[in-house]
């Protein structure tokens, strides 16, 4: 499967993935997303309007959506980044529900290097043994999901 930039024409498929990852969410007693509000459709439009979001599709169907950004919470701002700049950031990363703990892999077209062309921050050779700076938050309640 690829990770593609999401399209204006994914945006409905994109909202409809959220909205069911949050009442899977909820079934499961995480309470961490609630749809309309975070995430929100203005959300998905801005990342889409910003060239930021990408999706996984099998076949016709987006079964993944995630934002690729350099923005993240300003408690962050403080601290001393290795290897210099700001890190990449993944923002509302969602994968179908019936996708979960399964074996789940994706790739860009430069199957080698399955970001640079996506997110070129994110891995560049130029880096000590090419290390991949990347800022993940998570909930720590979510013992569910782990």
């Amino acid at each position: 499967m690829l990770l593609t930039r999401g399209l204006t024409s994914d945006f409905d498929s994109v909202c409809a993935l959220y909205a069911r990852v949050t009442s899977a969410m909820h079934e499961k007693g995480i309470a961490q997303w609630n749809w309309g509000t975070y995430p929100n459709a203005d959300q998905i439009h801005k990342s889409i309007d910003a060239g930021t979001l990408y999706v996984v599709r099998e076949g016709n169907t987006v079964v993944a959506a995630v934002t690729l950004d350099s923005t993240f919470e300003p408690a962050y701002d403080a601290v001393n980044w290795l290897f210099g700049g700001k890190p990449g950031t993944f923002h509302r990363l969602c994968i179908a529900p019936e996708k979960q703990r399964q074996p789940f892999s994706v790739s860009s077209r430069n199957a080698h290097r399955p970001l640079p062309r996506i997110f070129p921050r994110i891995c560049a050779d130029h880096y000590p043994r090419s290390q991949i700076r990347i800022h993940l938050s998570y909930f720590d309640s979510n013992c569910a999901a782990c």
